[in-house]
């Protein structure tokens, strides 16, 4: 899946949970700080929302250092990666 098709899943769920428009949504944006996403939205929307439009799944240790959303995009660029190179989730 090519990563301009991940930026825009992780903007568009951002957009959704967040304070901010869309388009207004930049890389270096931080989650929980400029999108003013909380924990409890991060883990029981944001994480599950990405899951299932990406079909994947994530460990909580695999956020542990996402601050922006361009640390989400690379994450989750990995971790599709991952998945088209190996068979089963």
């Amino acid at each position: 899946m090519p990563i301009q098709d991940i930026y825009a899943v992780v903007t568009s769920t951002a957009a959704e949970l967040s304070v901010m428009l869309k388009a207004d949504i930049r890389p270096e944006h931080t989650l929980f700080g400029d999108l003013a996403i909380d924990g409890d939205d991060f883990s029981f929307e944001f994480v599950p929302a990405l899951e299932k439009a990406l079909e994947i799944k994530t460990r909580q240790s695999d956020w542990d250092t996402v601050r922006t959303v361009r640390d989400a995009v690379a994450m989750l660029q990995k971790m599709v990666a991952g998945q088209t190179s190996t068979s089963g989730h």
